[in-house]
């Protein structure tokens, strides 16, 4: 079983690329899901409570629009404190879980490949659990349109990815790469060309 890391800028299409490995065969880890998961834990709530109180916590569940404005506070472009108390709080958990659902795919022998997107990846140490780190690329114009989908600015798309490692490390630490600048039919061929290159069954 190869397991497949995914890694890039902000609205590069990672997504796009985990769904398209998924057509292929493959399993999709989703690590954004799996925080879900950790921040609806009792252990979380309470921790959550604790530090921010009624703002964040109400009735026994986390507002998560109203924490990522303590956690990503708009007039600033650099991690703050509670970003990385939430971070050291939610991070060893969300790996745990990850870890798990891997040794379980791989003692089931199911499956030829599972996908692990995170946005997080090498900040969180995760790309210690792929066998390759496959780096998205695209223009900054195209990831702009993209994020403006999300109801994004220019600015705003900036700043979110002040909070991440540089694209230039993260490409560098990445094995392979796809060029997510174009149409779809492009990108799903490059995708199955690695998947051959892989030697992974059709």
């Amino acid at each position: 079983m190869l397991v497949i890391g995914l890694a890039g800028g902000i609205a590069c299409g990672k997504s796009l690329v985990a769904a398209c490995f998924e057509e292929l065969g493959g399993v999709v880890i989703d690590a954004d899901k799996v925080g879900h998961e950790v921040l609806a834990m009792p252990s979380t709530v309470e921790q959550i409570a604790q530090k921010w109180g009624g703002r964040v916590v109400v009735e026994g569940e986390i507002n998560r629009r109203e924490l990522a404005k303590i956690v990503f506070p708009p007039d600033t472009d650099l991690p703050t404190d509670a970003l990385r108390y939430l971070e050291q709080l939610t991070h060893p958990e969300i790996g745990k879980i990850v870890h798990r659902r891997l040794e379980r795919f791989r003692v089931e022998g199911m499956v030829p490949a599972v996908v692990l997107d995170a946005p997080v990846m090498f900040k969180a140490n995760w790309d210690r659990f792929c066998d390759r780190i496959v780096f998205i690329d695209a223009d900054l114009k195209t990831r702009l349109q993209r994020a403006q989908g999300r109801g994004w600015s220019a600015t705003e798309l900036e700043r979110r990815e002040s909070y991440q490692i540089p694209l230039q490390q993260k490409r560098k630490r990445s094995t392979d790469l796809l060029n997510n600048s174009g149409c779809i039919d492009e990108l799903k061929q490059q995708i199955r060309q690695l998947w051959r290159q892989w030697k992974l069954p059709a």
